[in-house]
């Protein structure tokens, strides 16, 4: 049964939106999605039919390799699968180009968890329908900015630091005393706790192994990259008088392979101790933020 906390925060999501979109000149451009984005909360806050989906993802290969599993689910929405090594404003872009991607940055959050709601809600259109998008459709339109600034039809004002979709009904910070997965935090512990359930218990495993390989793996890439000649340029240009810009957000770097962008000054928070201690003395120097492995295309689009 919905707590009535969960039936409320429905109701907000229309009451919210609703009216918005009516006065917008421009409402062409919600083109149904709000209709869609509410079926999503009200599946997040399903726990019965989220768990049910889960089942068909709990086998003997998600729990030697959840992310090979995961990535076979995706199939072509897999074909960038950028990592993240730091809370950045490159993220929306790998959301407006509907790029399905791994977390490495928040304990809590849970490496797939944002893989594990896009796994469940594309299983709920696949079997229920009813949907007016694809997955890849509303993963996309969740970061748009329109849902985020606005002009407030009730005062006529602009409001500009609203919320992204995404952040409403996936990333949600306040729901931790619900059982609503439209949190993370949530969705994580629910699979890590369900050890002890037949049919979850292959994806728990699984989960806990990522869980406690996060950080090495973040370290990993982190590594890599700061034993390139490129942050070694990058570390005499902050020393200096930087009159040039050394690299632009966007720019991108290819180490061994793997291609590094989204750089930003004092992005890694707890990098590895020689790293951190190498930038102490030169704090405004770019890191990158999203590393995108071998043979994945960081302008992929997904259709």
């Amino acid at each position: 049964m919905k707590s009535s906390r969960s039936l409320m925060r429905q109701r907000d999501l229309e009451a919210q939106y609703k009216d918005r979109i009516a006065a917008d000149p421009d409402k062409d451009r919600y083109r149904g999605y709000l209709e869609d984005f509410k079926k999503i909360q009200a599946l997040l806050h399903n726990v019965p039919k989220v768990s049910e989906y889960l089942r068909a993802l709990s086998t003997p290969e998600a729990r030697g390799n959840v992310d090979a599993s995961l990535s076979r689910e995706e199939g072509a929405w897999a074909a960038s699968k950028p990592i993240l090594l730091a809370n950045t404003a490159a993220f929306t872009t790998v959301l407006n180009k509907g790029q399905m991607f791994v977390d490495t940055v928040a304990p809590a959050h849970g490496v797939h968890a944002h893989r594990l709601q896009w796994y469940v809600i594309a299983r709920d259109i696949a079997k229920e329908g009813g949907y007016n998008h694809s997955a890849v459709e509303l993963f996309r339109e969740s970061s748009r900015v329109w849902w985020r600034q606005y002009t407030d039809p009730k005062f006529n004002t602009p409001v500009t630091k609203g919320y992204y979709m995404w952040e409403q009904i996936l990333d949600r910070t306040g729901d931790m005393e619900t059982t609503a997965f439209t949190t993370p935090d949530n969705l994580t512990k629910f699979i890590v706790e369900a050890g002890g359930d037949p049919n979850l218990a292959h994806l728990s495993e699984g989960i806990k192994a990522a869980e406690k390989s996060r950080r090495d793996l973040r370290n990993e890439h982190i590594e890599r990259y700061a034993a390139s000649t490129h942050f070694n340029q990058l570390h005499e240009w902050a020393k200096g008088d930087q009159q040039q810009i050394a690299v632009r957000r966007d720019d991108k770097i290819v180490v061994d392979g793997w291609t590094y962008t989204g750089f930003l000054p004092r992005a890694w928070m707890t990098p590895p101790a020689n790293i951190k201690e190498k930038l102490a003395d030169t704090p405004e120097q770019p890191v990158p933020t999203l590393v995108y492995p071998p043979g994945h295309d960081p302008e992929a689009r997904p259709a």
